[in-house]
């Protein structure tokens, strides 16, 4: 896989058995690991194979992370049980081409319409991004000028 600059899809299931996909997130079937033990977990994966680890890292510190702690509860309770059980996966976009990842420099604009937001801005580096379910992005509300994931 490597070699052919693919991601070896057919392992997912496998890494769901392991019960890792949530690292510290405590409920909503995620393990509720100490930060200690993730990150065993973690570098025990990499010993095989990184693109795993790098997968599961985005996927639970970076995606999952930033639901649990700033999703309301419906969306907590609508994506975490799934995406614990790896039945579907997250990426995360907060890098832009002209800022890096200095989220307090956002250019990426969300304004609310009937029906949902209209997003609009650039972002690169996206772990997961070719193959994700879930797509938590960074943003700035154009009408409280906050920065929104």
């Amino acid at each position: 896989y490597w070699e052919k600059a693919e991601f070896p899809f057919h392992v997912i299931p496998k890494l769901a058995d392991l019960r890792v996909a949530g690292g510290t997130i405590k409920g909503y079937g995620s393990p509720g690991l100490s930060v200690t033990g993730s990150a065993i977990a973690i570098a025990e994966m990499a010993r095989v194979d990184a693109s795993c680890s790098t997968f599961v890292l985005v996927h639970s510190s970076l995606a999952m992370l930033t639901i649990a702690l700033c999703g309301s509860e419906a969306q907590k309770q609508k994506y975490l049980p799934s995406l614990a059980q790896l039945r579907t996966v997250a990426c995360w976009a907060l890098t832009e081409p002209d800022n890096g990842s200095d989220a307090s420099s956002l250019r990426t604009t969300a304004t609310k319409v009937d029906g949902g937001w209209i997003v609009e801005g650039q972002k690169r580096w996206i772990g997961n991004s070719t193959f994700a379910d879930v797509l938590v992005v960074f943003a700035r509300n154009t009408t409280t000028n906050q920065i929104n994931g």
